[in-house]
């Protein structure tokens, strides 16, 4: 099983599937869409000491582990 869930940073610097035909297209704005959800579940990012929640984007499908 692989984990396809991000944090929510690691999303702000994706592209959106919604404006992918727009010029030039609109990076991921996370929680503030309302077709982000969470995953409930943490993530330990670099050396951090603790994790950060992590989530998808709902309009992409479920993360392979869910």
């Amino acid at each position: 099983m692989t984990d396809d869930s991000v944090t929510e940073s690691e999303a702000n610097s994706k592209e959106c599937v919604q404006t992918r035909m727009m010029s030039p297209p609109v990076g991921c704005v996370g929680s503030d869409c309302m077709a982000w959800r969470w995953t409930g579940r943490e993530r330990k990012v670099g050396d951090a000491d603790v994790g950060e929640p992590t989530g998808y984007c709902g309009l992409a499908g479920k993360p392979s582990d869910e």
